[in-house]
C-alpha cells in the first residue's frame, strides 16, 4: 500500500515536471488522446478501487446492480480512469485554456 502511494507520487512528479519543461502538453486535448499519450510515455496505470458490492435479496435489485456495473464499464472504456490520478493534478488537463487577454480594450 505504501509502495503504491510512492509509485503514484513518483508518476505525478514526472507528469508535472514534463508539463513544466514543455515535453507534455495537456491543454486543449481530449481525455482519450491524453490517456494514449500517457501510455506511450510509460506512465503507470492505477485503476480506481472497486466499490464493495452490496448483497441484494430480490431479483429486481440484482438486475439494477448489473445495469450499474455495465454503465461503470462503459465509463472506463480503455482504462481511461486509470490515469485520473494524473489528470486530476493539473486543472488545465480538464479544461481548455482561457482566451488571451485583449490589450486593445
Amino acid at each position: 500500500m505504501l509502495n503504491d502511494a510512492y509509485r503514484k507520487l513518483k508518476n505525478q512528479y514526472r507528469f508535472i515536471q514534463e508539463i513544466i519543461e514543455g515535453k507534455l502538453v495537456v491543454s486543449r486535448k481530449k481525455k482519450a488522446v491524453l490517456v494514449q499519450e500517457l501510455r506511450e510515455r510509460k506512465y503507470e496505470a492505477f485503476p480506481p478501487k472497486a466499490e464493495e458490492k452490496r448483497t441484494k435479496s430480490s431479483d429486481e435489485e440484482v438486475g439494477a446492480v448489473k445495469e450499474e456495473d455495465e454503465e461503470d464499464a462503459d465509463d472506463n472504456v480503455g482504462g481511461s480512469k486509470d490515469y485520473d490520478y494524473l489528470l486530476g493534478v493539473c486543472s488545465s488537463a480538464q479544461a481548455p485554456a482561457p482566451f488571451p487577454a485583449n490589450d486593445n480594450a
